[in-house]
């Protein structure tokens, strides 16, 4: 109950500055100097992006929609399905389970809580494993966005190079003679 008033003070003490700042002093004021506006056109993006919208097929433009739509459902079903499951947990007992056994393993509170952090994360982790394969695997290859290879992306072919020069690693005979195939004129100008 301290621990709750304590805190509750030194929200309140921070929340101060905000409840009494009085708006209309925090202007910035006038340059002293008048600084010429640019004289050349403003660019659009609406018009930009309509001019680039209408040149994409309708069938393509429907198909990104639902992908995208999709992904937004997916987040709403990943926070219902992680809650359902630690409600799960908790109403079966087994969290009080996990619990109890850290708590006979050891009586160090950081040693505890690290034990039932750990058995936490596998069991969410194996229930939770069918919607992330179907998040990151067969949704992106029903929506054809999985079909780039390791050879055919020479931006990672590069970082393969850059990491074992770096780390001084040695890359397997298949990977250098993918990274002497590899064309690196379409890597960008970073």
């Amino acid at each position: 109950m301290l621990l709750r008033i304590l805190a509750l003070i030194i929200f309140a003490l921070l929340m101060v500055p905000l409840l009494v700042a009085d708006p209309q002093s925090t202007s910035v004021p006038a340059a002293t100097t008048a600084i010429p506006a640019p004289t050349a056109p403003a660019f659009d993006v609406k018009a930009a992006t309509d001019a680039y919208l209408a040149t994409v097929p309708p069938d393509k433009k429907a198909r990104s929609d639902a992908y995208f739509e999709g992904g937004y459902w997916l987040q709403l079903w990943d926070f219902l399905f992680a809650a359902a499951v630690a409600i799960l947990l908790l109403q079966s007992r087994i969290s009080a389970r996990i619990r109890d056994w850290a708590v006979r393993i050891s009586s160090w509170r950081g040693v505890l809580d690290l034990l039932y952090f750990i058995v936490f994360l596998v069991i969410t982790t194996v229930i939770q494993f069918p919607l992330v394969v179907y998040e990151g695997y067969i949704r992106e290859h029903k929506y054809g966005l999985a079909t780039q290879t390791f050879g055919d992306d020479s931006l990672r072919v590069l970082r393969a190079i850059q990491f074992a020069a770096r780390f001084e690693l040695t890359l397997d005979e298949t990977t250098r003679a993918l990274c002497r195939e590899t064309p690196l004129t379409d890597l960008p100008a970073e």
